[in-house]
């Protein structure tokens, strides 16, 4: 009798931790659809977080926000990376961000694709090797 009892509390247990995590995940996918608008008409906002991330001066002109069947993407224009007299200085005209919702679990990266049309790149062959103008050789 007592097993049977501890049995079924521990299947009532498992039953309400998974109601409750879904429910919280339900509740996150909101949020970040409410926040995407939001997010989009910050550019300044987005440029100091990527700045920061990629840790190098960020300008961004626009952004605009969508929701795929995966989840949100995020498309920035006229992107620019690095300081603006530097020869190692990126223009972009236009990236997607595609945005993981699970990014917040160990192990997992907030941006799960990054798109980029518009990038106009120069190889160069240095040291034997070909390489991109501007960015450093990659290791071997």
């Amino acid at each position: 009798m007592a097993l049977r009892r501890g049995w079924r509390f521990a299947r009532h247990g498992l039953l309400r931790g998974t109601a409750v995590l879904l429910i919280l995940a339900a509740s996150l996918v909101g949020i970040l659809r409410l926040a995407m608008p939001w997010l989009a008409d910050q550019p300044a906002l987005l440029a100091q977080v990527l700045g920061e991330a990629l840790q190098t001066r960020v300008s961004l002109e626009s952004a605009r926000s969508q929701w795929s069947g995966s989840g949100p993407i995020l498309t920035l224009h006229q992107l620019e990376l690095g300081e603006p007299d530097s020869p190692e200085r990126m223009q972009i005209e236009q990236g997607d961000v595609r945005i993981d919702l699970f990014g917040f679990l160990p192990g997992r990266r907030w941006v799960r694709e990054l798109s980029i049309s518009g990038l106009d790149l120069t190889l160069q062959r240095r040291a034997g090797r070909w390489g991109v103008s501007g960015l450093p050789l990659p290791k071997a």
